[in-house]
């Protein structure tokens, strides 16, 4: 048995971190079930130059199915969405949460590793939480853009993307 679900696609031309709408977005495809996403977001995220929104539909294996139920069991990752990247994943973890943050305050790879559908090691995970502190600071210090280099940074971004699709075909 196999079910179809909708899904909301979220190019994102802008850097991993990058929030709008209530989510946390990964520079590139970002996938989410469109049950998971109100008009409101919708509308949001279609408003911004720096996203390309588009939809689709995929088929679930039974497999995958209960694989989402029996994640969907679990009391302290509830609403978890299969397969995220290390920005989303780290988004989704409460930090007040001792089974999500150790006492150092880095994730904790038991909980990153169920969202991110693939063990990850302690190595591996001071890795990449050194990247995302790099860059969220990086970022912190970066000076406002206002909404004209928005537009423009959104433009060249399209322009990218399109010659980034020609030169796939």
């Amino acid at each position: 048995m196999s079910t179809i679900i909708s899904l909301i696609i979220i190019h994102c031309l802008a850097h991993t971190g990058y929030r709008r709408a209530g989510l946390v977005l990964c520079n590139g495809e970002n996938e989410y079930p469109a049950a998971d996403i109100t008009d409101a977001q919708l509308q949001t995220l279609k408003a911004d130059p720096r996203l390309k929104v588009s939809t689709k539909e995929q088929q679930l294996p039974a497999r995958e199915i209960d694989a989402g139920k029996a994640l969907q069991n679990q009391t302290p990752l509830d609403d978890v969405v299969l397969g995220l990247t290390f920005a989303q994943a780290v988004a989704k973890l409460d930090p007040h949460n001792k089974d999500h943050f150790t006492s150092s305050g880095k994730p904790q790879c038991d909980a990153l590793g169920e969202l991110m559908q693939k063990p990850v090691s302690a190595a591996e995970r001071d890795a990449m939480w050194q990247d995302y502190q790099t860059q969220a600071t990086a970022e912190a210090d970066a000076p406002e853009q206002t909404a004209e280099q928005a537009a423009e940074q959104g433009a060249e971004s399209e322009q990218e993307l399109a010659q980034e699709q020609e030169d796939a075909q």
